[in-house]
């Protein structure tokens, strides 16, 4: 493949490298005590959430992958944040996440480089910690990249994909003109990509910023098997589907969106 994009003010808000892995049920909040002890210079807060239920991809992808579960639905998930929030790591019994946000428009978004080093880091920090209090094994049946893009857009432009997407031809001809909001979603298979099936899931729609304004949010999500449980499995996975998600975003977006964004030649 040839070397990936790259801009020099992409539009990123989010990154997230996580993998799925067989539930452990004895990880549970009691048991993270020693975990979060390892990690409270770096994530000071921890914060509970809902479970996130088993994505996993199936031989048909009905929407965002198909839902299906290995035992009782999953412990409650643990936020681990930095003090400023924008670092984040999620973990519950069969998922861990490893996120970077954007918390302001100042901050520079870490290369795909820094999150799989920081992702590396973490899962090994935590199959030490599973080691160490005899929790059991980590054994991975999948692995997955995401990224969010964010593009304001002026109030009563939400409909017009057709500044962010090459793909959006509009809705022209229609007699009431073009739509106020429009989301779409893409979905390719990977046939590359550890074990088969993987596909990688893209949706863009309108959302509202955090500040009142509006957006478009393209969201790129590559998911499916490594070719083996192990974290090296998984790093390969990560990249290979990471050269794909980077090569689309920049094949499905336009070039006036590029010059903005600063493409590296």
């Amino acid at each position: 493949m040839t070397r990936s994009p790259s801009f020099e003010n992409p539009p990123v808000v989010e990154i997230a490298l996580g993998v799925q892995f067989r539930p452990i049920f004895a990880l549970r909040g009691i048991t993270l005590g020693p975990l979060r002890e390892r990690w409270r210079d770096r994530y000071p807060v921890v914060e509970e959430q809902p479970p996130l239920a088993p994505v996993l991809e199936g031989a048909v992808a009905p929407g965002l992958g198909l839902a299906l579960g290995f035992g009782p639905v999953p412990a409650a998930r643990h936020w681990f944040l930095s003090s400023g929030g924008a670092d984040l790591v999620q973990v519950q019994n069969d998922r861990l996440i490893v996120n970077w946000r954007k918390a302001d428009s100042s901050v520079t978004y870490p290369r795909y480089e820094h999150m799989r080093e920081l992702f590396a880091t973490r899962i090994g920090e935590f199959v030490e910690f599973l080691d160490d209090e005899r929790l059991g094994a980590l054994e991975i049946v999948q692995a997955e990249a995401s990224y969010i893009n964010a593009v304001s857009v002026e109030a009563g432009q939400q409909g017009q994909l057709g500044e962010l997407l090459r793909v959006w031809g509009g809705a022209a001809g229609h007699h009431l003109g073009e739509p106020e909001q429009a989301r779409l979603a893409l979905v390719f298979a990977l046939p590359d990509a550890g074990h088969p099936p993987a596909r990688m899931h893209i949706a863009v729609e309108p959302a509202q910023r955090a500040d009142g304004g509006s957006a478009l949010f393209m969201s790129l999500t590559a998911r499916g098997a490594p070719v083996g449980p192990s974290l090296d499995e998984a790093l390969k996975f990560l990249d290979g589907v990471h050269d794909h998600l980077t090569r689309s975003f920049i094949e499905l977006t336009p070039a006036t969106m590029h010059t903005i964004w600063g493409l590296r030649p």
